[in-house]
């Protein structure tokens, strides 16, 4: 697959009046010139994986991690937080980060209060060419 590129011609006019019998003479030079260069390893087809909800217990939570399917890398992830957050709740993440191998999201809270919280988490990946 070669890559696209456009082309925005560049003009010059070049316009001449004449005082023999009021003549007017008008050229015009356009010039086009494209180069382009596939970027090795660039990110293609990006997918979002989502990760199931993972219902957290106050406290230190587990690890929770989303892989990429086999032959992408994660170029990023974070997560959802839904239920009735009481707003006492204080939610710390202590991770929020690649995998070392870099083909997954990492995810664990530090949380305190009284209450539950469910968490969806997701990560953003993609092949490299």
């Amino acid at each position: 697959m070669s890559p696209s590129v456009l082309c925005i011609p560049t003009a010059q006019n070049t316009n001449g009046a004449h005082g023999d019998r009021n003549q007017v003479g008008n050229s015009q030079t356009i010039n086009c010139t494209q180069t382009a260069q596939q970027t090795t390893n660039a990110p293609r087809d990006y997918e979002k994986v989502t990760g199931a909800e993972v219902t957290l217990p106050m406290g230190l939570s587990n690890v929770i991690t989303v892989m990429c399917p086999a032959g992408k890398v994660v170029l990023g992830g974070g997560y959802i937080i839904s239920g009735n957050i009481p707003p006492n709740a204080n939610i710390d993440e202590i991770i929020d980060a690649p995998t070392a191998a870099n083909d997954g999201w990492r995810l664990q809270f530090l949380t305190a209060g009284s209450t539950q919280f469910r968490v969806t988490p997701y990560a953003t990946c993609a092949r490299l060419s």
